[in-house]
């Protein structure tokens, strides 16, 4: 096995072998959401792109479920580790306009794990706020994440 303590053993596990010293290691803050700033449109392209999308489903004859439909394949295009989505339909669906499966790893190693999403179409000046996320969060079954 060699020697735990040569020369190419790193300083800290010395230290701890030797007088019993140790620095826990420390982790660098996460963000655990983004800003409303983060979240805009941060350029005039993105900002007429949103207007049209925004545009588009409000006159859309069937505007809820289609524009349901749009969310849940930008997501699979913004994130090609979204294997697979199914809709759900567009009244009674349980808080969730879709459920899918997300890999997590690589191809060889990965496991699947469920998520649902929810999608709302909104005007840049209009968010939603604690009780559409409360909503997506409270219809989140065991061992499931959610996508807003």
């Amino acid at each position: 096995m060699g020697n735990p303590l040569s020369g190419n053993a790193p300083v800290q596990w010395k230290n701890w072998s030797n007088i019993g010293e140790y620095v826990p290691l420390l982790a660098p803050k996460t963000k655990k959401y983004r800003t409303k700033t983060e979240q805009l449109p941060s350029t005039e392209l993105e900002e007429k792109v949103l207007k049209c999308v925004v545009t588009y489903f409000k006159s859309h004859q069937d505007r809820e479920y289609a524009f349901q439909k749009c969310a849940a394949e930008l997501a699979r295009l913004m994130d090609s580790n979204i294997i697979e989505y199914d809709l759900s339909r567009y009244w009674r669906d349980g808080g969730r306009d879709a459920v899918g499966k997300y890999r997590i790893g690589t191809e060889d190693t990965s496991i699947a794990v469920d998520f649902a999403l929810e999608a709302k179409c909104k005007a840049r000046d209009i968010g939603s706020g604690v009780k559409e996320t409360s909503r997506l969060i409270s219809r989140l079954l065991y061992r499931q994440f959610g996508l807003f």
